[in-house]
């Protein structure tokens, strides 16, 4: 009898089998740890591209804010030493003491001759580079201005800022934030200025021979004329800036072609 020959059956992975399942293991283990590098390194480079992007424009910003602070404050330093040189002038307070003792209504107030030489006066001030004065009254009435539409009414500045009117009759010369116009203004170039457009004024106590505050003077000043150039110094390019607000919380703002608008209102502190 013949003896049959056993027959084993090789039920493991063939070597070549074993090979590949390796090979696609290591492939799949090499693209996922490359994609983290790759993944880690871009964000790494964005990161540090984005931090190195922010920190130059901190720089650029922390630049013009310097530079645009600097001109401000030279602004108002010269504004304020013309206004209260003029205050002190003896001529204007002889001006000043004779339009006081005329009775405080409207039509007198026109009617002084007094009026005339004060505005004449202000007029030879060209460094003061205003566009109007008013002549104030311990009594915030409007003793005398440029314009006759505002003689003898209560003072804008008092309607609108009473706390800063009360400070310049207690001694400091101000600078008063945007307010709104109550009378249209003609510009030196001719355009108007219309009611409730913003105005600056600067302000300050004139003083007789005894050292006693007897009135107040300020300056009008146009924002779009004079105050908005010295925002531009910091960054000339900016298509709109908000430079200032008034009483209200509304910035004001100048676009690149010159024309001025109220803008919405804003969060940020009244000034």
């Amino acid at each position: 009898m013949k003896k049959r020959r056993a027959v084993h059956n090789n039920v493991g992975p063939h070597p070549n089998v074993n090979g590949a399942s390796l090979f696609l293991w290591l492939l799949l283990i090499s693209i996922v740890v490359f994609l983290l590098i790759t993944g880690f390194a871009t964000n790494y480079t964005l990161n540090n591209i984005e931090e190195k992007a922010l920190t130059g424009n901190k720089r650029n910003l922390e630049a013009t804010l310097h530079t645009s602070h600097a001109a401000l404050e030279i602004w108002i330093e010269e504004k304020q030493h013309y206004v209260k040189s003029f205050a002190q002038d003896p001529r204007l307070l002889d001006l000043v003491k004779q339009q006081l003792k005329v009775p405080s209504t409207r039509s007198q107030l026109l009617a002084s001759g007094t009026l005339k030489h004060l505005r004449q006066l202000y007029d030879t001030k060209d460094s003061l580079s205003g566009f109007g004065f008013m002549l104030i009254s311990l009594k915030r009435i409007n003793l005398a201005t440029k314009y006759d539409a505002n003689i003898g009414a209560h003072n804008l500045i008092e309607e609108q800022r009473p706390d800063l009117l009360k400070r310049v009759f207690d001694g400091e010369t101000l600078i008063v934030p945007p307010i709104k116009s109550e009378i249209p203004i003609q510009r030196h170039d001719g355009t108007l200025i219309p009611i409730g457009y913003p105005t600056l004024f600067i302000a300050t106590p004139i003083r007789d021979e005894h050292d006693t505050i007897i009135a107040a003077f300020a300056i009008r000043i146009d924002p779009a004329q004079s105050f908005v150039r010295i925002t531009h110094i910091g960054n000339p390019k900016l298509e709109m800036i908000s430079y200032a607000f008034d009483a209200d919380g509304y910035p004001y703002t100048l676009n690149d072609d010159g024309n001025s608008a109220i803008g919405v209102k804003a969060t940020a502190q009244h000034i």
